[in-house]
């Protein structure tokens, strides 16, 4: 498939789940986003359709998707990475470059928060305040005076200001007001009633959260688990608190609030042992939070203020807990130890297996570009692309290097785009060890697919690319997801409703190009998929010991393989010089990398570096009475068949004469249109020696020289 074609269909297929996606998210990007979203999957569509592939159009409709999809999601990942590392007029300026690319009411909210946050930090927190009071008070539009009035009530948190943040709540109509403000708005909220003792308000606002079609995403578990941090430490839950900011093993996933900053899990911390009536721990955790607040005022008076409450007495519990707010304290502590996060999403670990996977294809295309291109089927061959000729013939070690093999910029760019999507998800869900074995499987999986498929068609083509593997990442991903329990119910659910949209979508955009292999994309994903379920964490008992010790052997077995086929693509590489062959009556020179193979019965030599296939026959000198009468007599009985259309010579391998003949067809039967060449041959007046030569349309130009001096050495065998 041509890269472009492959990129047009990558841009429709990103631009959809991006339109779904907002479509779905309440104060998403509305009007002019949209509009361009949906005239850009127009434009990639009109452009296929019409076969418009060298139309500037092209870059207008991928520029489009780059500014329309990547470009605000990298902006917003550094947007938020910015304000946790406490860089907040940076964080600002980011969220305005998105604002500008995704008009739009939450995009806006985001924006001016971040504004307003930075003013704060800035020591004018009072200017900031008054601004949006004012600017409350001047909008005609109830909408923009409800967004306003978010954005006031978390800048009074922030501030460290809860009762004015509660009022102003309550101004704007607290638990009545509907919808409900957003989540972000709802969880500082529920700190400030925390903060200020109203723990049942605290209690109203959390459940109001959890019910919330928001907290059915996985994007909210971070923010859903923060509010339960605040609940649970404002009742004294101190080992709550601890469980769900402290670190687990890499094979559970990472516990919700693991990457919280030191200073606020000890304030939290000691807060929990505060209301909880455990004076030492409070002590020594409120003093750490004094201590490591210095760069912050507000902070550092919020925790100095805590530490004195406990010092004195009056800031000392237990408190005094209704029954109802106990049981649901119960459940929540509960939800919130087992809860856990994929640690891409929580960011604690880098994804290792990951990055080497890009690696070793990266490496392996710049070798392929280095050595003539990645689109030349020399280098592909010599270098272990999936081979049906040759893999029948004994070359397994093709399926696996065929994974790290990619043709042509787009081919690997698309492929590691979608691995470093998939691949962080499922390597920090799984743990590297059992990623890496789904990996290998799904990709040898998908390679042995790609060869069965080819084979039973006509054994001619070659595959490659890390797309099997890929599609059995997500395979693997929604079987991983089906069998969580440590996410809430929703949540799950919309994941793997997620994941099997976006396999349905590729599956239709693979059938509706034929030179997609659609074979490795399935057999890929089912053995993902099957591997998936297999290897998943979360499982008990002998089960969970049977799972560790097959994800290990399972993964030797993929190490193995790359090994075994980086020796073997040495040898391709090396495998250069002439060797002499006897074939019958007749001896002849060939390439040391050629090799016999037998094509439905019938034995023939195969040139791995271009899939040219040979056949040999000796034909009595009685037939005919010249080479060129036999060959004419081929001719007339190979045209009778619909596929084979003469043509004329197109490279002349052999000299004209009595002794020697060449032909040539269009042979239209299989996945794509072949060449063959007939030559007839005279061996020193006596019989002849038909060969036959089949190869790609495109490749003879390259393989002519080597054909020429093969065919030129054709000699009778030595007597034996």
């Amino acid at each position: 498939m041509d890269t472009i074609q492959v990129l047009l269909y990558f841009v429709i297929g990103s631009c959809v789940v991006t339109l779904l996606t907002v479509l779905r998210t309440p104060g998403g990007p509305r009007g002019p986003y949209l509009a361009l979203l949906v005239a850009d999957i127009v434009l990639a569509s009109a452009l296929l359709t019409r076969e418009m592939l060298d139309s500037p159009l092209v870059w207008v409709a991928v520029a489009a998707y780059a500014l329309l999809v990547p470009v605000p999601a990298l902006l917003l990942v550094g947007s938020r990475r910015a304000a946790m590392s406490e860089r907040l007029a940076l964080a600002a300026r980011l969220a305005a470059v998105r604002e500008l690319l995704m008009p739009g009411a939450r995009t806006r909210f985001e924006r001016e928060q971040l504004e307003a946050l930075a003013r704060v930090r800035a020591g004018k927190g009072e200017d900031a305040i008054k601004s949006l009071r004012e600017a409350a008070a001047k909008a005609p539009d109830p909408m923009v005076r409800r967004l306003l009035g978010e954005q006031l009530v978390s800048l009074l948190v922030f501030d460290r200001r809860f009762d004015d943040a509660l009022a102003e709540y309550d101004g704007i109509g607290g638990e009545r007001v509907n919808p409900p403000l957003s989540p972000p708005v709802t969880a500082q909220l529920v700190r400030a009633a925390v903060e200020t003792g109203e723990l049942e308000r605290a209690g109203e606002l959390l459940a109001r959260l959890e019910q919330g079609p928001f907290a059915a995403t996985v994007q909210a578990q971070p923010l859903l688990a923060q509010a339960r941090m605040f609940f649970l430490a404002g009742l004294g839950r101190i080992d709550d608190v601890i469980a769900i900011t402290s670190a687990a093993p890499p094979s559970e996933g990472a516990a919700p609030l693991a990457d919280l900053p030191a200073v606020a899990r000890a304030y939290w911390i000691g807060l929990a042992a505060a209301r909880g009536g455990r004076r030492e721990e409070a002590l020594s955790s409120l003093g750490r939070a004094v201590e490591l607040s210095k760069a912050d005022r507000g902070g550092t008076a919020l925790a100095q203020r805590r530490l004195t409450e406990v010092e004195d007495g009056s800031g000392l519990g237990p408190v005094v807990v209704p029954a109802e707010l106990a049981q649901l304290a119960d459940r929540i502590g509960a939800a919130a130890r087992a809860a856990r996060l994929p640690r891409a999403l929580a960011g604690s670990k880098r994804p290792w297996v990951t990055l080497v996977l890009i690696a070793m294809s990266t490496a392996a295309f710049v070798a392929l570009e280095a050595a003539g291109g990645s689109a030349n089927l020399d280098n592909l061959m010599r270098a272990g692309a999936n081979v049906p000729t040759l893999v029948s013939a004994g070359e397994w070690w093709r399926l696996p290097s065929s994974m790290f093999l990619h043709i042509g910029g787009w081919h690997i760019v698309l492929n590691m785009y979608s691995l470093w999507v998939m691949g962080r998800l499922i390597e920090e869900r799984m743990g590297a060890l059992r990623y890496f074995a789904v990996y290998m499987m799904a990709g040898l999986g998908g390679a042995l697919a790609s060869y069965v498929n080819l084979s039973r068609r006509d054994g001619f083509g070659l595959s490659v690319g890390a797309s099997g593997a890929i599609f059995g990442l997500l395979g693997g991903a929604i079987a991983v997801f089906w069998r969580d329990r440590t996410l809430p119910e929703r949540v799950r659910k919309n994941v793997v409703r997620t994941l099997w949209f976006l396999a349905g979508l590729n599956v239709v955009l693979g059938m509706s190009m034929k030179q997609i292999d659609q074979a490795a994309h399935v057999g890929g994903f089912v053995t993902g998929a099957l591997f998936g379920l297999v290897l998943a964490p979360g499982l008990r008992g002998g089960l969970a010991r049977a799972s560790r010790v097959l994800a290990a052997v399972l993964a030797l077995v993929g190490a193995g393989a790359i090994g075994w086929a980086g020796l073997n693509v040495v040898g391709s590489v090396r495998g250069q010089g002439l060797m002499t062959m006897d074939w019958g009556q007749v001896s002849f020179e060939l390439p040391r990398s050629w090799q016999v193979v037998s094509l439905n019965g019938t034995e023939a030599l195969v040139d791995p570096d271009s899939n040219t296939v040979l056949v040999l026959d000796s034909v009595a000198a009685a037939t005919a009475a010249s080479a060129t009468a036999l060959a004419d007599q081929i001719v007339a009985e190979l045209t009778v068949a619909p596929a084979y259309k003469s043509t004329a010579v197109s490279h002349a391998l052999v000299p004209a004469g009595d002794d020697w003949a060449q032909r040539e067809f269009i042979v239209t039967e299989g996945s794509r249109p072949q060449r063959m060449l007939v030559v007839v041959h005279r061996l020193g007046g006596g019989d002849y020696v038909v060969a036959r030569v089949r190869i790609e349309r495109d490749q003879l130009a390259s393989r002519a020289g080597v054909l020429r001096a093969l065919l030129a050495s054709l000699r009778p065998a030595p007597p034996r």
